[in-house]
């Protein structure tokens, strides 16, 4: 379940990136998940006691000298939400028969352990016990449950495969 939630957030984030028609919401798209990198990058250097400050203002910087460029917004430093990129490519990609927020929702549910994820996606076996007020539930899996993200993952992998066939068709002129 963690493995195909990444891949499902990773192959939603570049279809959310070059999913929009407009370029400028596209380059707008791409810097805001910049921008989240870098975010990131300085927590994860701070954690290691480095001085980040002077490099996330320089990294940030360049974020806002390239929408500055562009004429677009200053938003593009506030990064991005994962849930509002799965989303994004669950509502374009509604054809897709698997889906893409739902499997993303279960393996979120599952990596977080929550009982809602698990006792809602699992098979479920329940047997007597001796003790009053107890039962005796066993979770199990079947192959057709756990490989449901993962093929849910390949299909969004195959819609981001054709947009960016047509993006740089449309690029190149071919």
């Amino acid at each position: 379940a963690s493995l195909a939630r990444g891949a499902l957030e990773n192959f939603a984030a570049g279809y959310w990136v070059l999913g929009p028609v407009n370029r400028d919401t596209r380059v707008e798209r791409a810097l805001r998940w910049h921008a989240t990198n870098v975010v990131d990058d300085m927590r994860f250097r701070a954690a290691l006691g480095e001085d980040t400050a002077d490099l996330k203002v320089r990294r940030i910087d360049r974020i806002r000298d390239v929408a500055t460029a562009r004429n677009l917004e200053t938003g593009v430093t506030k990064g991005y939400r994962i849930s509002e990129v799965v989303r994004f490519a669950d509502e374009q990609l509604a054809d897709l028969a698997l889906g893409v927020y739902l499997p993303w929702q279960v393996c979120s549910g599952m990596a977080h352990g929550r009982p809602w994820a698990y006792l809602g996606s699992l098979n479920r076996e329940e047997s007597d016990s001796d003790e009053v007020g107890v039962a005796n539930v066993r979770l199990t899996n079947d192959v057709g449950r756990a490989l449901y993200p993962t093929l849910a993952a390949f299909q969004l992998m195959e819609s981001l495969l054709r947009l960016m066939e047509q993006r740089l068709t449309r690029q190149t002129g071919g």
